[in-house]
């Protein structure tokens, strides 16, 4: 019995270490913008930043596309965590990009403006840049994803042209965006697919604002009944400045199948 029993743990750590992906810690120089309030200029440029991220590859050899990950106004790991592994078990890299700690700060949840979503998305191709650098990443291949604060990201980085943001001209946009329970700000134009994932009874990220994005032809906005902000978050139910966040497995399943299928549709997926 007790020969069993630990035949039974090994197959179980195993198990484990294939699902968990292995992440290793990286930084790397990125242009530190702040959208300028002159006309004459999109931006003002300041000291470059060092920007870290914990990166992780699928199984097997690359080139591999890949998903950059933008955290909400803090990183939440048993979600950030879950969506690493799903994205890997679908053979996609992923670098979980901090914008945080390079800033010295290490949440915005109470000050959401002390990180305007211009300075998220110049990271985001910042990240997109250096991903493009790996000889095992495609380069063609790379999606952005954000969460609720990220999530506002993302549709600032497909609402303008990667120039917008700093980036050399001839940059290709992100292949997509997916944004989670985001605040939803119509993007300007529009430079790739955009999925928007957002509970119907979610009071943090309004949806009445997503539902005016709901005609345009590259932006699909995916609604859960029921369903509050964070609700793919595992065991969550509680207030953020008196705003319900609360797990919702239903909306997390519908979530991943959604996702799964863009990524399908891309392409991307093995």
């Amino acid at each position: 019995m007790r020969f069993h029993r630990l035949a039974l743990a090994a197959i179980l750590l195993a198990f484990d270490a294939q699902a968990a992906p292995r992440e290793i810690e990286v930084a790397f120089e990125a242009r530190n913008l702040q959208r300028s309030t002159s006309w004459d200029r999109l931006y003002i440029e300041g000291p470059k930043l060092r920007l870290t991220g914990r990166f992780a590859v699928p199984e097997g050899s690359g080139p591999f596309p890949a998903v950059v990950h933008l955290h909400s106004c803090e990183p939440v790991p048993s979600r950030d965590d879950a969506w690493v592994e799903r994205f890997t078990s679908w053979g996609l890299a992923v670098l979980r990009l901090d914008s945080l700690s390079p800033r010295g700060k290490t949440s915005t949840c109470n000050s959401p403006g002390d990180l305007p979503s211009f300075d998220r998305a110049a990271d985001a191709y910042s990240a997109k840049e250096w991903l493009s650098q790996r000889s095992d990443i495609d380069s063609n291949q790379i999606v952005l994803a954000g969460w609720s604060h990220g999530g506002a990201a993302v549709l600032a980085a497909l609402g303008s042209p990667p120039t917008a943001f700093g980036a050399p001209k001839g940059t290709k946009p992100f292949v997509a965006g997916i944004a989670f329970y985001p605040d939803c700000v119509s993007p300007n134009e529009v430079q790739a697919p955009i999925l928007i994932l957002i509970g119907e009874a979610d009071t943090y990220s309004p949806v009445s604002l997503c539902r005016q994005m709901e005609e345009h032809p590259r932006i699909r906005l995916v609604m859960y009944a029921g369903a509050d902000q964070g609700f793919d978050i595992p065991g969550a139910d509680y207030l953020m400045l008196g705003k319900r966040i609360r797990h919702s497995r239903q909306a997390e399943e519908a979530s991943v199948s959604a996702v799964k299928s863009l990524i399908g549709g891309l392409g991307l997926a093995r």
